[in-house]
């Protein structure tokens, strides 16, 4: 499969906007005056520090 060099651009640009959004969703959530859940502080850690993690859960924000 050849994804030429428009697909390899198009996927970088595409999983660095997922990260990007979880990164967000995260200083969101921790900036809130309810504060961050427990579960929502492992996962942007986690997102942060492994960005397969943060691009994953940044497309699953996108669709939800």
């Amino acid at each position: 499969m050849k994804l030429g060099i428009f697909g390899i651009l198009s996927l970088g640009i595409i999983t660095a906007a997922a990260w990007i959004t979880h990164v967000v969703w995260i200083v969101k959530a921790l900036a809130s005056s309810s504060g961050a859940t427990m579960g929502q502080m492992v996962l942007g850690g986690l997102g942060a520090f492994m960005p397969p993690i943060g691009v994953v859960h940044g497309i699953i924000l996108w669709f939800s």
